[in-house]
């Protein structure tokens, strides 16, 4: 590295003598001494075998190699320059890509402010998010199609070559229209809740969560009414049918849902989930990755709201 840098500095002297048009000049310019600059001009003949420079009148010109030379040394510079620059811009997120995944594809609405907070704090930053199952997130992960994951870190075992932690546990709750006739209901028990049509996820986790509801109440498994991954189409429907819709949420429900629908309290004594953060422990997180990664676990309320 040492002489790779020394190397530079050699093609820029000489890149310098040759617009000087003397030693003396350049040695002005450069702030080093004449007998310096003739040692970096002899040391590159050297190497090259042959002659940059020959003697003039009032100073140094060219020679035919010479210009061969300064020309492809300019170019060099200039390459370096920008290297540096692209590498200082990676560094400082100035720059570069960030691949997340979101798992499962439902946890996008829970997890789309704090990803959008971020991208406001590094606008030259490229950032591609996208959502789906866990076992394709987490696969993609492993195999580096993707940077970051967040999403449920309940299955992390089953890749031995995946770090995660966790950011805050999970509620399960469920909503519905506001008019739904479970809504006039109070209290109301999970049995009044599970003989309604149910949306179930794909997310093979928080499927077992709403089995289990039926399990403990003496209802049988029932297949899925709807199955739907996406928040948006599960929002439409439930605002035209009776169905009822699981949400897993930090705290609270978010406060986007209830003002359009009716939130059933949190589902209590439940499996425990958590949202959280992982990446592949055999690649170095990139300093985007590494960013987003500290923005999940040391920003307070990222989840209010």
């Amino acid at each position: 590295m040492d002489q790779m840098v020394t190397d530079l500095r050699k093609l820029q002297q000489i890149v310098v003598i040759s617009q000087a048009g003397s030693i003396t000049a350049a040695s002005r310019i450069l702030a080093i001494t004449q007998s310096g600059l003739t040692k970096s001009v002899a040391d590159v003949e050297s190497t090259l075998e042959t002659k940059l420079f020959v003697r003039a009148a009032r100073g140094v010109r060219l020679t035919e190699a010479g210009e061969r030379f300064v020309r492809g040394a300019k170019r060099i510079l200039a390459d370096t320059e920008d290297l540096m620059e692209e590498v200082h811009g990676y560094n400082e997120l100035q720059s570069g890509r960030l691949r997340i995944g979101v798992a499962p594809n439902a946890f996008l609405p829970l997890l789309s402010d704090v990803i959008a907070d971020f991208a406001g704090e590094v606008p030259d930053l490229a950032i591609e998010v996208r959502g789906g199952p866990v076992e394709e997130i987490f696969a993609d992960l492993s195999g580096g199609r993707i940077d970051l994951a967040l999403g449920t870190t309940n299955i992390v075992e089953r890749w031995p070559d995946i770090a995660a932690r966790s950011l805050a546990p999970l509620d399960l709750h469920f909503f519905a229209r506001r008019d739904h006739p479970a809504s006039s209901l109070d209290p109301f028990t999970e049995v009044d809740l599970l003989k309604y049509p149910m949306f179930m996820p794909s997310d093979p986790l928080t499927s077992a969560l709403i089995t289990e509801l039926y399990m403990r109440n003496g209802l049988p498994p029932r297949t899925s009414h709807y199955q739907c991954d996406d928040f948006q189409t599960i929002r439409a429907m439930v605002r035209k049918t009776d169905a009822v819709a699981p949400v897993l949420s930090v705290g609270a429900v978010r406060n986007t849902i209830r003002r359009e629908f009716h939130v059933f309290d949190a589902v209590p004594d439940i499996m425990q989930m958590n949202l959280g953060v992982a990446h592949a422990r055999s690649r170095p997180l990139s300093p985007a990755a590494n960013a987003l990664h500290a923005h999940l676990i040391t920003t307070d309320g990222l989840f209010d709201g």
